[in-house]
């Protein structure tokens, strides 16, 4: 990733794995060991656009 997050923002890489991800699905990311204080307030899913 070429991007340089601002402070407080974390940027995490989500390896594609058909075993996993089903393109035809909802895309639902969670942590087994959340808390209401540590939940983020928003996400958003950047994707770059292909090269060629």
């Amino acid at each position: 990733m070429d991007l340089i997050p601002p402070q407080g923002i974390k940027l995490v890489l989500v390896d594609v794995d058909p075993k996993f991800i089903d393109f035809k699905d909802t895309l639902q990311i969670f942590n087994v060991s959340d808390n209401a204080l540590m939940r983020p307030l928003e996400l958003i899913l950047y994707r770059p656009q292909q090269k060629g």
